[in-house]
């Protein structure tokens, strides 16, 4: 089972469109075909292809239209740069969970 939080914008927004449409790059899909693939995941590679080949079937692909450098791991700036008002649409704009971004840079990325 996973757990999650999701901000109030976002829980709402789900309320009023439930529809939800994961939003990849070709940078963000890479590294999850490269997390999903690791050795200490145990996975078996017909799980690990459908996985991949739903996300790339079903997803909404976007070309980020800014470099963000942003995150206390650099690794993460990916998932900002995808997430942005201009790259991924209206409403997609929720700040980040406090625990990706650096002390002062979060209001650099609204």
């Amino acid at each position: 089972m996973i757990r999650v939080v999701l901000d109030t914008n976002v829980m709402v927004s789900a309320l009023l469109q439930p529809l939800v449409q994961l939003c990849v790059s070709g940078d963000v899909y890479a590294e999850y075909e490269e997390v999903v693939r690791r050795p200490r995941l145990a996975r078996d590679e017909e799980v690990i292809t459908s996985t991949l080949q739903m996300v790339r079937e079903k997803s909404f692909w976007v070309k980020p239209t800014e470099t963000i450098k942003a995150c206390s791991d650099p690794d993460d700036d990916i998932f900002i740069e995808c997430a942005t008002r201009r790259t991924c649409g209206r409403n997609t704009n929720a700040p980040a969970p406090s625990g990706i971004l650096d002390r002062g840079t979060r209001a650099r990325t609204r």
